[in-house]
């Protein structure tokens, strides 16, 4: 930096806007935030004849500290500079587009420039937050290259009105929770002399649908006010997103004004990092999907109870739920007890299964029989965490619309010896829940008497077996009957008890013949 002081610079005919208005610099006087200052040309005391090829582009730098934006000015200026030695408003010259300057990276102070024309840097903010005066040891403006950029003024010339510089600046979160609020201020860097709107943009950056609303929003920062505080809803869903880096931008991106004033931004856009929230803080609905289980509440035995399980939102991936069939007061014969695995398809919200009713003889009107299916586990869908287990489904089992009997069958001896007796045997096909009685009669049908002893007797398989085993003596005679054909029959006659639905067929007769040529 040059060891040139403001008197230097003085002397070459620097001059600063205070307030709006053009005056020379003076030894000592005090430069604020958003004071504007000029760069003259070089040092003669009567040039007034300058042309756009005396007019070069130069680099200045508002120094403090370690800070030194830089701020280039570029051609297009003569106009410009004609229009402030006239008296005239600079920011009406024609093709103005008022645009902010470009400070160096790192820079905390973040000088402006007010752009007068399409491509022109000519004033430059000063940046500072707090009052400095100028002294013999205060440097503050280093002036490079050869020629200046300013025609000479007399001191008594009328100052032109110069619009004041506002700085907004746009603070905000940094990152924010899923399903909370991100707040942002808009600063500036004095209090405005009239109405400001500033529009805000908030766009997705790497964030997607069902994280923010993307928006365009006017703020308006009233008169005589520095700030304007505005937030953005996040929006809260179950999807795990803790490896995602989701975040989206905060940003000005348009500025209206009135009165002698010009607002400059000073701030890149935010970004906002968009964070999952902690496991503990999940909750049902937002965080994580509810489940829900549906089901027959009635069954016929023989027939499907169908049964529907249902999220409140498609899983992101295949999510596989265990459900238990068991039984309440439903018993063996009734139901078949297990464990489903049902898969609910990404994509999809619902996935349906049966449980079959077995088909069985038993006569149960007179009970409830009754089982239970429930979820007992699930996994996958990618959501921030699983849904709670949902109330189980009992269905229960009309026994009241099937007459099922069981399967009676007889056996026996085909043929037994005079004097022996003949085995038969009574099979059911399903064990009786109480005592089943079975009438059985014994007959001639080529036997005579002598033979045997016609009779009807009852024969009980009791309750819970299958068969039972009874005989028929034949009679021993003095007779020759070897060349007889001596047969009798043994049959069902009736049958009742054994708590089955209905009562079975009375099986096939057994016919069973006498051998007569084994005695004398």
């Amino acid at each position: 930096m040059s060891e040139e002081t403001l008197d230097q610079m003085a002397n070459k005919k620097v001059f600063i806007s205070k307030n709006g208005r053009v005056e020379y610099a003076q030894s000592g006087i005090k430069i604020n935030q958003g004071d504007v200052i000029f760069i003259p040309l070089q040092n003669e005391e009567n040039n007034s004849s300058a042309t756009g090829d005396d007019i070069a582009s130069h680099t200045v730098l508002l120094v403090d500290g370690d800070v030194s934006p830089d701020m280039v000015l570029t051609d297009d200026l003569e106009e410009i500079l004609k229009a402030i030695s006239e008296g005239r408003d600079p920011l009406l010259v024609a093709d103005v587009d008022p645009q902010a300057g470009e400070a160096s990276p790192g820079s905390s102070l973040a000088p402006q420039a007010v752009i007068l024309a399409n491509s022109l840097s000519v004033l430059t903010s000063a940046g500072f937050d707090t009052d400095y005066t100028f002294g013999n040891s205060s440097p503050f403006l280093d002036v490079f290259g050869e020629n200046a950029l300013l025609n000479t003024q007399e001191s008594g010339a009328s100052s032109p009105s110069v619009p004041s510089l506002l700085q907004a600046t746009l603070n905000g979160s940094n990152s924010v929770f899923e399903g909370g609020t991100a707040t942002y201020t808009i600063t500036l860097s004095e209090p405005a002399t009239s109405d400001i709107v500033i529009t805000i943009s908030v766009q997705h950056k790497t964030s997607e649908s069902g994280d923010i609303t993307p928006i365009s929003q006017e703020l308006v920062i009233p008169k005589d006010q520095t700030q304007a505080i505005f937030v953005v809803d996040i929006l809260d869903d179950s999807l795990d997103e803790s490896d995602d880096d989701d975040s989206f931008e905060v940003s000005i991106i348009k500025t209206e004004v009135s009165d002698n004033q010009q607002l400059v931004d000073s701030s890149a856009p935010l970004t906002t990092t968009i964070l999952d929230e902690d496991t503990e803080d999940l909750k049902a609905g937002e965080d994580t999907p509810i489940l829900s289980l549906s089901g027959d509440s009635v069954v016929d035995e023989g027939s499907d109870a169908t049964y529907t399980l249902e999220l409140s939102e498609a899983p992101y991936s295949d999510m596989e739920i265990v459900v238990t069939i068991s039984h309440i007061s439903s018993e063996t014969g009734d139901i078949t007890v297990s464990e489903k695995l049902v898969v609910i398809p990404e994509g999809s919200t619902t996935a349906s299964f049966t449980v079959e009713a077995l088909n069985d003889v038993y006569d149960e009107r007179a009970d409830e029989d009754t089982f239970k299916v429930e979820v007992t586990s699930s996994a996958g869908g990618s959501f921030e965490g699983l849904p709670a287990v949902p109330n189980a489904v009992e269905t229960t089992i009309n026994d009241g619309t099937t007459t099922d009997a069981p399967t009676l069958t007889l056996t026996g001896d085909a043929s037994v010896n005079e004097g022996e007796n003949a085995n038969y045997t009574l099979t059911l096909s399903d064990a009786p829940t109480s005592d089943f009685t079975i009438t059985v009669v014994v007959g001639h049908k080529t036997t005579e008497e002598g033979d045997i002893t016609p009779v009807t007797r009852d024969v009980v398989i009791t309750a819970g077996t299958t068969s039972v085993d009874f005989t028929v003596d034949t009679l021993i005679d003095s007779l020759n009957e070897s060349a007889d054909d001596d047969v009798f029959s043994v049959s069902v006659d009736s049958t009742s008890g054994g708590d089955f639905e209905a009562q079975p067929t009375a099986p096939a007769a057994v016919e069973t013949t006498i051998n007569d040529g084994t005695t004398t």
